[in-house]
C-alpha cells in the first residue's frame, strides 16, 4: 500500500477484500486461528503472547471459542522515528501511548478514542486490562480479528473495493451471526507508512457507490 505503483491514490479500484479473500485460502488448513491483518500494520514484539491470550479466553469459555473473534487493538505513529516492535513490552509500551489530548504520545488510538470505527474496544480498559475481555459491536467497528480458522467461510464482500467500508462490512457480518468480540489484553499493532485521508483517495463516485453498498446491506 505504500507502494507508488499500487497505492489507493494511484489504484483507487483496487480489489483489496479479493486480495484477503485469497490470502485465506492459502491458510495452512491445520492452522486453528487466522490472524487478519493489513501488510501496513506490525504486531507487538511480545505477538506469542497472543496464543496464552487465546488459551485464556477458550478456559473462560468452557472451552469452546467456535463463535468467538478475538480483537487486537491496533494504533497508529505520530512521529516519522522508525518503530522497531523488538523493544516494547506492554508497560513500555503504554507509556508512549497519547491517552488524552494534553498528552504528546508517540502512539495513538488509530482511529481516536472515540471514533466509531475503534471506539467498540475500548481503548482505556486496554490500558490496564490483564485478562481478555468482551466488547460489544457497534456499528462502523473495523478491528483487525483472529479468528477459528473455520470462519474463513465467511468471506469478505468481495464487490468492497478500495478502501471504503471493506473491513466493516466483514465485522457487520460477525456481528449478524452472532459471534462474540473478545479483546486480546496482551498485544497490538501499529500503523506503519504514511495514513491517506478517505477524502483524497480518489474517485468520489466510487466512494458513493461504495457508501451505497454499505448502506444496503446495513438497512
Amino acid at each position: 500500500q505504500n507502494s507508488s505503483c499500487c497505492s489507493h491514490e494511484t489504484v483507487p479500484y483496487y480489489p483489496i477484500n479479493i486480495a484477503r479473500n485469497l490470502a485465506c485460502e492459502g491458510v495452512n488448513p491445520k492452522s486453528t486461528y487466522v490472524w487478519m491483518i493489513d501488510a501496513d500494520f506490525v504486531p507487538s514484539c511480545n505477538a506469542e503472547s497472543l496464543f496464552e491470550s487465546l488459551q485464556k479466553a477458550e478456559k473462560a469459555s468452557s472451552g469452546s471459542t467456535e463463535k468467538t473473534v478475538f480483537v487486537v487493538p491496533n494504533f497508529v505513529q505520530n512521529s516519522e522515528t522508525p518503530y522497531d516492535p523488538s523493544e516494547m513490552n506492554k508497560e513500555q509500551f503504554v507509556r508512549e501511548v497519547q491517552t488524552d489530548s494534553k498528552n504528546s504520545g508517540s502512539f495513538s488510538a488509530f482511529d481516536g478514542w472515540d471514533g466509531p470505527q475503534q471506539r467498540a474496544t475500548d481503548y482505556q480498559n486496554w490500558i490496564n486490562a490483564a485478562e481478555p475481555y468482551v466488547v460489544q459491536y457497534e456499528k462502523l467497528y473495523e478491528p483487525f480479528v483472529v479468528v477459528p480458522v473455520t470462519t474463513r467461510s465467511l468471506l469478505y464482500h468481495e464487490r468492497f473495493v478500495g478502501r471504503h467500508r471493506n473491513k466493516m462490512a466483514f465485522t457487520f457480518q460477525l456481528h449478524c451471526k452472532d459471534y462474540t468480540f473478545v479483546v486480546l489484553p496482551d498485544c497490538w499493532l501499529v500503523h506503519v507508512g504514511k495514513r491517506t485521508p478517505h477524502s483524497a483517495t480518489g474517485d468520489p463516485h466510487l466512494l458513493s457507490a461504495m457508501e451505497g453498498l454499505w448502506s444496503s446491506l446495513t438497512c
